[in-house]
């Protein structure tokens, strides 16, 4: 489960520490746009402080936080339109005593999205905080809050986790293995990306199709035939981007007998494949050469332009750097 990776990360290893030497900050700005992972984090924070056993996922007060029925904490913001009125009645709310014994745990969701205004309606319960009360900030970066809130709050970062933790949660949730294994290779260790990704078969065919184009486009001639496939539509090309990336790099490591783990499982004969009669020095060059067209991508370049570039380049590489 996301919280058993959660429990071994440094973020939450930090917060439990806090927790039980009896230093818990009573403000926190947490930073990460996975909101898969942020949503299991404020379960296990909130267990964490308020359960007797440090959450223990079992006694009363635990069930009550993972069915949302906790009274003492507080989920503001989800929607992302978050107005001054509801920020007192957050503060209004701090200064009233807790159901429990423990603190009162406020979540302050998509900081990202809070006005000025709001920000500094809250400001008064981080400067002036009021009993147990526990305010956490969840942004998917640290820029858009204001510098009076960043520099008040004490800073933590959702963790990012490796493509076999994610395939192995995705087996979990009983995704088929080829999507998968596609979703954990292009998640960048965001669950909550492998898990949109996870759940349309369409992104293993077109991971097949990916592969068939890098094994069998060997000359010029060959790259015709791929420019009006589905792979370089307007929709799909930055998928198909990524798909290449992917590729290129598990071949590079086949190609120089690294040691280093592989992003796609149980192709290499394939991967062997579009490493062999190349070097390690052409396959480096053929990765710059996607990076290159992301940024024609970027600058509003045609799909079908950006594609021929990309595939002649790669040919060119191959050919250069025998």
């Amino acid at each position: 489960m996301i919280s058993d990776l959660l429990r071994k990360s440094e973020a939450y290893a930090e917060f439990r520490n806090a927790v039980v030497s009896g230093k818990t900050s009573h403000a926190y700005l947490v930073t990460g746009d996975d909101r898969v992972t942020r949503k299991a984090y404020m379960i296990l924070i909130a267990m964490t402080l308020l359960c007797k056993r440090g959450g223990c996922g079992e006694c009363a007060v635990c069930t009550s936080i993972v069915s949302g029925a906790n009274p003492d904490v507080h989920i503001y913001n989800a929607d992302g339109k978050m107005r001054v009125d509801d920020a007192n009645a957050l503060v209004a709310e701090a200064s009233m005593k807790g159901w429990g014994q423990g603190a009162k745990l406020f979540f302050i969701d998509n900081a990202e999205t809070l006005s000025p205004a709001v920000q500094n309606k809250l400001l008064k319960l981080i400067e002036e905080p009021e009993g147990d009360a526990v305010i956490m900030f969840f942004a998917s970066g640290e820029s858009p809050v204001l510098p009076t809130v960043r520099s008040r709050t004490k800073k933590c970062y959702l963790p990012l986790f490796s493509s076999d933790e994610i395939y192995g949660e995705l087996i979990e949730e009983g995704v088929p293995r080829a999507q998968a294994e596609i979703a954990a290779a292009l998640s960048g260790g965001s669950f909550e990306r492998a898990q949109k990704l996870g759940g349309d078969e369409e992104y293993v065919a077109r991971y097949d199709k990916t592969f068939e184009m890098l094994v069998n486009c060997k000359k010029s001639q060959d790259i015709a035939r791929y420019l009006g496939s589905e792979l370089f539509n307007k929709e799909n090309i930055s998928l198909t981007l990524d798909f290449t990336e992917i590729i290129l790099k598990d071949a590079l490591i086949r190609a120089s007998g690294s040691s280093a783990r592989l992003t796609t499982r149980n192709r290499d004969y394939d991967l062997d494949e579009i490493a062999s009669g190349t070097s390690e020095g052409a396959l480096a060059m053929a990765i710059l050469a996607v990076n290159k067209a992301r940024r024609m991508l970027a600058a509003n370049v045609g799909a079908v332009t950006v594609a021929e570039t990309m595939l002649f380049d790669i040919l060119e590489a191959k050919y250069k750097w025998r």
